[in-house]
């Protein structure tokens, strides 16, 4: 089991606080391994095995626990009296109600997993406003692909196959671990059991072609695109009708499962403005080799593929992006508490050198990520960064 000890150092961090600790993200990027991690860090710091509560509502044993009824019971029954407890629950959103159970007074630390977004939201949320910290999973990152390829001792000659393998078939666990024979077959398993069905059943989707906006979304990384486009899109190549709303609601399912990220678009000054519907926006998604198994080719555009890449790695770093439309390169801002980042991505810098852009906003760290070997280091004092060297800091 790879330790990913980041996310395992937040849930320490505020382990025995007042505060519920909500670990989400896309399915199958490793959120049941870190809350067995965390578990096991308890039973190693001196909790009882008695005070620790596991339950999977994915796993038939837990089927009797549907609604916040059953759900309080069993931990009332279980729970040892006058004593600390720590309630482990993964997949939490399949138990009706569990927010109530949740805000209730045992004195328990409380670590779950949601890997659907709108389970946070709506009126239940209510019970947890102000007692919650996200911690937000993604597939791996190219630093914890290199340290499960080649552990911490290597020869930087080899990352750059590396960096192929990891463009190629992305960073879901399971696919990193197996072998090359199984990679393709578990991507598509990921996407149809995974995303596909999920999506349908816990939305209670039918007669609706999903799969078909799933691609077209896909297709279409990192372009600038409206609503009002993809709906257009869609009745073209689907024959079928939709509204500019119904769009949107479907949009959203996508996004509450992790699939895809809606980019903020900057604005003037420091301001950030969200998308509407109306508005042109940016779609990133997840992981690239879902995005290949769901065109179902090679990786064809391997510039957008690149800017997706550093798109989600500022994301696993924990900034908040957005992108600038305004200029002829790709920019991200990127904020995370007191810092500011101004990124822009030059696939190829020897052929867009000319294309770079007058940064004149002191109020961000700028920098200029490329895709092949740095031989001039800046550009009016703007550092310019190798991809592989960035991805590995």
């Amino acid at each position: 089991m790879f330790k990913r000890q980041r996310y395992l150092d937040e849930l320490i961090q505020f382990k025995d606080t007042e505060f519920i600790k909500i670990i989400t993200g896309v399915h199958r990027c490793g959120k049941s391994c870190l809350l067995m991690l965390y578990k096991n860090y308890l039973l190693e710091n001196g909790v009882d095995a008695k005070n620790i509560i596991y339950l999977n509502f994915e796993d038939y044993n837990t089927i009797d626990i549907q609604d916040e009824k059953t759900l309080f019971l069993y931990l009332k029954e279980n729970s040892v009296k006058d004593q600390k407890m720590y309630f482990l629950f993964d997949e939490i959103q399949y138990v009706n109600g569990w927010q109530k159970v949740i805000s209730s007074s045992f004195d328990s630390d409380i670590t779950i997993i949601v890997s659907n977004k709108e389970v946070l939201l709506g009126p239940l949320a209510t019970y947890l406003s102000g007692r919650c910290i996200e911690i937000q999973m993604f597939p791996l990152s190219f630093k914890e692909f290199v340290h499960i390829k080649l552990g911490n001792h290597f020869d930087k000659r080899e990352l750059a196959s590396y960096f192929e393998e990891y463009m190629f078939y992305g960073g879901f666990p399971a696919v990193v671990l197996s072998d090359i024979s199984m990679k393709e077959k578990i991507l598509l398993g990921i996407f149809e059991t995974v995303f596909l069905n999920n999506i349908y059943v816990f939305n209670k989707i039918e007669n609706f072609n999903l799969e078909f906006l799933i691609y077209l979304i896909s297709n279409n990384i990192g372009k600038l695109m409206s609503v009002i486009n993809i709906v257009d899109d869609f009745k073209l190549f689907s024959k079928a009708k939709i509204s500019v709303s119904t769009m949107l609601i479907y949009l959203k399912f996508m996004e509450n499962f992790f699939l895809f990220y809606n980019s903020y678009y900057h604005i003037r000054g420091n301001n950030l403005m969200k998308n509407g519907s109306l508005n042109k926006s940016r779609y990133y998604i997840v992981d690239n080799g879902i995005k290949r198994i769901i065109l179902n080719k090679k990786n064809d555009n391997y510039v957008l593929e690149f800017e997706n890449t550093i798109y989600i790695e500022l994301l696993y770093r924990g900034y908040s992006v957005s992108v600038d439309n305004n200029h002829i390169n790709k920019i991200f801002f990127a904020k995370k508490d007191y810092e500011n980042l101004h990124i822009q991505v030059i696939f190829n810098l020897s052929q867009n050198f000319h294309k770079i852009s007058n940064f004149s906003d002191d109020y961000y760290k700028k920098m200029i990520i490329v895709n092949e070997s740095v031989n001039q280091t800046e550009f009016e004092g703007i550092p310019i960064v190798n991809v592989i060297d960035w991805l590995m800091e």
